[in-house]
């Protein structure tokens, strides 16, 4: 199976879903990260012209452990030629907004473009969120 992970910041997939992820780069599928922004904004002390660049080596250092590849424009080729897509977003809503949600179905629309049809599963992670806290 092909399995793309789409994060707004490099850190986010690593965060949320690294552990299904190791679980398919164990079980043979090629796993695939991608970044949409590179995270520069999110310091209050690094200056975002260093920040970036070190949030980047660090999402690569992340996908070196998990064996995930880094996306690149060239990774939607094999939607192009009948790849089943399926997309997982978590979210964690009071905390997270619907605006989010809805970023990541335009998201999920616009990459149909591509392929054809994509297939988002919502999971939440709210209760565990919290458990956490509580």
């Amino acid at each position: 199976m092909n399995v793309l992970a789409i994060g707004c910041h490099p850190d986010d997939i690593e965060i949320s879903c690294a552990g299904t992820l190791a679980k398919c780069v164990k079980r043979g599928d090629k796993v695939i990260v991608a970044h949409v922004c590179n995270g520069n904004m999110g310091h209050v002390v690094i200056p975002p012209e260093e920040l970036g660049p070190m949030r980047n080596r660090e999402a690569e250092n992340a996908g070196r452990e998990a064996e995930a590849a880094k996306a690149s424009k060239h990774g939607f080729r094999g939607a192009k030629r009948g790849m089943t897509v399926e997309c997982v977003h978590f979210e964690s809503f009071p905390y997270t907004s619907e605006a989010a949600r809805e970023k990541v179905f335009e998201l999920a629309r616009e990459l149909a473009e591509y392929g054809g049809q994509i297939k988002v599963h919502v999971i939440s992670l709210t209760h565990i969120q919290e458990s956490i806290r509580d």
